[in-house]
Parts: structure tokens; sequence; C-alpha cells
């Protein structure tokens, strides 16, 4: 799961530089405009299932609220990386009492 969150972030490292790749280019013809819609359309397709799709699937979320390790350590992992994926912190203010009164064994 850890290795998933982490690709998962890698690849949306790698779609956003690509925006920012064509960008510069977009005002200089027609095909570099193009190319700069469809990084930019790619990146807004994909961000959701890549940020979330581990954390949005019902059993994760019912494993947590059990206490599952895995699930915890998944959290844990994906909160680490929040930076990656800022918007989520919009959903995690009802979720952080929980995760204090976790326990995580090592």
């Amino acid at each position: 799961m850890k290795r998933r969150i982490c690709e998962n972030a890698a690849e949306i490292v790698r779609l956003h530089s690509r925006i920012h790749e064509t960008l510069a280019q977009r005002s200089k013809s027609s095909e570099r405009k193009r190319e700069w819609e469809l990084a930019c359309a790619e990146f807004h397709a994909r961000y959701e299932g890549l940020a979330f799709s581990w954390w949005l699937q019902g059993l994760r979320w019912t494993a947590y609220l059990r206490g599952d390790t895995e699930a915890m350590e998944a959290a844990i992992c994906f909160f680490g990386m929040s930076t990656l994926f800022f918007s989520f912190r919009l959903h995690v203010q009802g979720h952080s009492a929980s995760m204090q009164t976790s326990t995580v064994i090592p």
C-alpha cells in the first residue's frame, strides 16, 4: 500500500511537471497549445484516482475505523505526503480526532 501511494505521488508530480513544461510553449503555435491542453486534461482526469483511490474505497475506510494496522499505516503515509495531496486537508479535519486516539503498533 505504501509503495502504491508513493508511486501515485510520483505520477502526480510527473503530470504536474508536464503542465509546466508545456505552459511556457503554449503561445508559440496551436499544436503547442493543444499539447498544454492535453497535459492539463490528463492531470485533471487522473488526479482524483491517483490521490484518493485507496482512501475512498469503503473497505479501506472501514478498516481504518476498525484500527487495521495496514490501513492505519497507509493513512499515516498519505497524510505525511500531504503537500502533494493538499486539497485532501479539507477532508482531514473531520477525521483528525480518530487519528489522534488510534494506537499504532510499530
